[in-house]
């Protein structure tokens, strides 16, 4: 692209026989300032200028570089295609969209922003809710969708958000709390040994009783009186063991009662 200064390219229309309108200045200073845009790889900027310069007032060989110039710049600006989903799901025209901080106007109808290549924030904003994006867009790139979701990813328009169920461990049954029963075998055996019991002891003292009246007569004594002695010793072990035994399987039964 031929780079003219500002008193070049006034020169060159006079000797080019154009006439110096009042517009001349500005069509070369756009002429100029496109250029310089177009470099910097910012074609958006670059277009604005070209329209000035392309214009009917402008010199001719100005006209003519312009309007090729703004056929072929036309490839080189990305547009961008904004969709806002409000928090019920359903789409939301009226978002505010802003580009790098600037508001642009009905963002998010579905039409296409022309912006510069680059690195962009954009953010849309509906009510109090509100989302923000980093795009990187490169020359040429055209229409691209940029979807913001300000509910929840999963809702639909028109249907309503079912409420979440939480679902946890089955819960431990609650403990019975009601008094067991005592079994019928806990009050027979344990009747059976405490009676037995009694008559251990019964049998326990009469030995004793027999055992002190015979040590007084040591060496001498009646068998009959001996063996009676030993017999009621031999019975208090006994029903002393059967009474232990029984009060064992009553207290057995009483524990292990459902």
């Amino acid at each position: 692209m031929p780079r003219l200064s500002l008193g070049i390219l006034i020169a060159t229309a006079l000797v080019a026989g154009d006439a110096l309108g009042a517009d001349t200045e500005t069509c070369a200073r756009s002429y100029e300032a496109a250029q310089n845009l177009r470099q910097e790889s910012k074609p958006v900027s670059a277009r604005r200028e070209l329209l000035v310069c392309a214009q009917d007032t402008c010199p001719a060989f100005v006209r003519r570089d312009c309007t090729r110039w703004l056929s072929e710049i036309e490839n080189e600006i990305p547009s961008i295609a904004v969709r806002v989903h409000g928090t019920d799901g359903c789409d939301r025209a009226d978002a505010t969209v802003a580009v790098d901080g600037n508001a642009m106007t009905k963002g998010a109808d579905g039409r296409t922003l022309d912006i510069e290549p680059g690195s962009h924030t954009v953010r849309a904003t509906v009510g109090a809710a509100s989302s923000e994006q980093v795009l990187v867009v490169s020359p040429g790139e055209r229409r691209r969708i940029v979807v913001f979701d300000l509910g929840a990813r999963d809702a639909v328009c028109g249907v309503s958000a079912k409420p979440v169920v939480v679902v946890g461990p089955t819960p431990p049954p609650a403990a019975d709390v009601s008094p067991r029963k005592v079994p019928m075998l806990t009050w027979v055996l344990g009747g059976v040994g405490i009676g037995v019991g009694a008559v251990s002891v019964g049998f326990g003292i009469s030995a004793w009783n027999d055992k002190s009246t015979l040590d007084g007569c040591k060496g001498h004594c009646g068998q009959h009186d001996v063996d009676v002695m030993k017999r009621n010793f031999l019975v208090a072990d006994v029903t002393m063991f059967a009474a232990i035994a029984s009060l064992g399987a009553a207290a057995f039964f009483y524990l292990t009662r459902k």
